[in-house]
């Protein structure tokens, strides 16, 4: 199967699993199934926290309105992504749909600021919820996090950024 077959095939699936097939980075529009490539963003020292309960995608989406979005915030990022400049990409990063799941679980705001207290340059939410990442300027400082968040939250990871969807090894 090629390529562009597979893409296809995982739109049926869902919206955005063809990004899943590609990796790296990109800026998604639409539902998620338009993808223009971006330069890759590259992070070594990155927490994921899962919270003990998991969000609705559908629900979450249906409880957005667009006052929630952040455009202004998000307009400056492609830029510092394009030129390479990680720091500020990862400062400017932000989700707009933190706003709803924190009104139905302030736990992700506390996730947040418990990552922001022990040195993460920045923490969001993943996609729709409910897990939370933080970024890390060094491992030092990661593995402090991780050290005192897994100890409340026991699905903690260390993790980092990698540029590929899936990987066939024959």
């Amino acid at each position: 199967m090629s390529e562009l077959e597979m893409q296809a095939v995982a739109l049926k699936v869902g919206s955005d699993v063809p990004f899943c097939l590609t990796g790296g980075t990109y800026k998604a529009e639409g539902t998620g199934e338009k993808l223009a490539k971006l330069n890759d963003f590259t992070w070594d020292n990155i927490l994921v926290v899962k919270p003990d309960f998991s969000m609705s995608t559908k629900f979450v989406y249906s409880n957005t309105e667009p006052r929630h979005y952040n455009l202004h915030k998000n307009s400056k990022i492609l830029d510092y992504i394009n030129s390479n400049n990680f720091c500020s990409t990862a400062q400017s990063a932000c989700n707009s749909l933190e706003k709803v799941v924190e009104i139905f679980h302030p736990e992700i705001n506390k996730i947040k600021k418990m990552m922001i207290q022990k040195g993460a340059i920045n923490s969001l939410m993943t996609g729709s919820g409910s897990a939370v990442y933080g970024l890390f300027a060094d491992k030092l400082s990661l593995e402090e996090a991780y050290k005192n968040i897994s100890s409340i939250y026991p699905q903690t990871f260390i993790t980092k950024t990698i540029n590929k969807g899936y990987q066939i090894i024959v």
